[in-house]
């Protein structure tokens, strides 16, 4: 029995034509999301600022899904995220995110 949906199979790559910075990967969003997700890599002196956007509305069923399942992953995933670019960029992760309760019950009903 599946209890949560397979989040994969529900986003597409898509890159934008008219993008005037390099937009890393931009998402079309499942049923009930408008808008959309992206990130995007900005040139800041003699770095880059990694940016990470999401504008949409819910309607439907994500009004209840996006609070309840899909956020509290979403933000664990992009904590998870930085982490590997801090490491990737430093060769250590100062603060190493933790993974709230609910995520855990989350990606533990997932994986069943």
């Amino acid at each position: 029995m599946r209890l949560l949906p397979r989040i994969p199979a529900a986003v597409r790559r898509r890159r934008p034509a008219d993008a005037a910075v390099e937009t890393l990967s931009s998402f079309d969003p499942p049923g009930g999301f408008d808008g959309f997700h992206e990130f995007t890599a900005l040139p800041d002196g003699d770095g880059s600022v990694l940016r990470h956007l999401i504008a949409m509305r819910v309607h439907g069923k994500a009004r209840l899904t996006w609070p309840l399942l899909y956020r509290p992953l979403h933000d664990a995933l992009l904590e998870d995220l930085l982490d590997r670019a801090e490491e990737n960029l430093t060769g250590e992760v100062a603060r190493p995110a933790r993974w709230s309760l609910p995520v855990r019950l989350l990606r533990g009903l997932r994986s069943r």
